[in-house]
């Protein structure tokens, strides 16, 4: 039994993702597909544009057989918290055989060979890296270049353009991130990679081929008419938008969140230096910012810079707003995920859990469970926060709710 993992978001489920969960199928030959996927905030730092349930059934109607939410801890987190709490979840099962993810390159080699770097952390490369940060480039930045120093001083294969490029994509940054942690817990679990087809992640518009997620959201943001998607997303993911959109659906905003964290900042001064994404000092450009804003937009453009990007603030604003600080998240993140939270599964996928239950002592959540651990508290105040967002979904949904079954 041949089983694949992917990790996603599914913000929403389009023709792209479909193509990677078919030709995971057909490259792999699997008989079975694990989705672990992103809740109702996304890593970017927004909440989710449709809630975590009718992602599930989108990503169960297009192939997978078993979804799984990643726990918010993760799911808001840089990309190396992402990837670290959605591989040791996967290997935590006991049963995935291959992780398939997307990447520019669509080959695991050089992504593989740029992890173990990382990982083993060379005293060349350390020193090359000391001093690009010394000289006052953001992290991400003097990472790039002295990984790409370190290589060609190794005699490395790869041109300096060909690397550069790799870790300037966000796909293969996120893929590095995955192969880093597969390395770093020793996982018998292989990695394997699909090129990614069409539109950047984060291209707004609509492309005749492969539309992404961004441009898909910005579209349903601006018109009620729902024909132009049609041709960019798989027929299951449209009915699910159209039934919603009959049922007027509110569709989560991120704009939404400025009045909340607005108040709490005038109210609570104290609150954000808890959250660790606000150290350094930022948080006094936060609130300060936040006092002088109109709009969620304007905060963001004046608290951004070369040091902290525009994704990084999203983050730390959606963490805020959820109540990141009254948890204790450092902790969190270096944590075992003790549970898996089901959001839905196939016939096959019930096989799946049975399986799980078999072969790892994790704990399977259908439904919430009277002890709560600080991980899933979180989790369960995450919902809260987002039905703020959403009224369509109820603050207590995560009791109410029971995983999405597809015959």
């Amino acid at each position: 039994m041949k089983i694949a993992a992917i990790i996603s978001e599914y913000n929403p489920l389009h023709n792209g993702h479909k193509y990677h969960i078919e030709k995971t199928k057909e490259e792999l030959n699997c008989d079975y597909i694990i989705c672990i996927m992103s809740g109702n905030f996304v890593q970017r730092g927004l909440p989710a544009y449709i809630d975590k349930w009718n992602r599930a059934e989108m990503a169960l109607l297009s192939g997978v057989d078993l979804v799984i939410e990643l726990p918010v801890i993760f799911s808001l987190s840089s990309a190396e918290f992402f990837a670290k709490g959605a591989v040791e979840i996967l290997d935590s099962l006991g049963i995935v055989n291959y992780l398939s993810f997307g990447s520019e390159i669509g080959d695991t080699e050089p992504l593989k060979l740029i992890s173990s770097i990382l990982c083993e952390e060379p005293n060349e490369y350390k020193y090359l890296l000391k001093n690009h940060l010394s000289s006052g480039l953001p992290f991400t930045k003097a990472r790039t270049l002295a990984l790409i120093e370190y290589m060609n001083h190794n005699s490395c294969t790869y041109d300096s353009k060909y690397l550069m490029d790799i870790l300037n994509s966000s796909n293969n940054i996120l893929a590095i991130e995955y192969l880093k942690t597969l390395f770093r817990i020793h996982s018998s679990i292989i990695p394997f990679t699909i090129k990614r087809q069409g539109s950047n992640y984060n291209d707004e518009n609509l492309n005749k081929d492969f539309s992404s997620a961004t441009a898909i959201r910005n579209y349903l943001k601006s018109s009620s008419d729902l024909s132009p998607i049609k041709n960019h997303i798989p027929s299951s993911s449209y009915k699910i938008i159209e039934n919603l959109t009959k049922k007027n659906y509110k569709f989560a905003e991120i704009e939404n969140i400025f009045p909340f964290i607005k108040y709490k900042s005038l109210t609570d001064e104290a609150s954000l230096k808890n959250i660790p994404e606000a150290s350094e000092g930022l948080y006094n450009k936060v609130y300060k910012t936040l006092w002088n804003s109109e709009n969620y937009h304007d905060a963001i453009k004046e608290i951004k810079s070369k040091r902290y990007t525009y994704t990084r603030i999203s983050r730390l604003l959606c963490q805020y707003y959820i109540g990141f600080e009254n948890y204790p998240v450092e902790s969190l993140r270096r944590s075992n995920t003790e549970y898996i939270r089901v959001l839905g599964f196939n016939s096959r996928g019930s096989k799946l859990l049975k399986e799980i239950k078999n072969k790892s002592n994790i704990k399977i959540h259908t439904k919430i469970p009277k002890e709560l651990c600080p991980m899933l508290k979180l989790d369960m105040q995450s919902t809260r926060a987002y039905s703020m967002l959403n009224p369509s979904v109820r603050y207590n949904e995560d009791y109410l709710q029971r995983p999405r079954i597809i015959e």
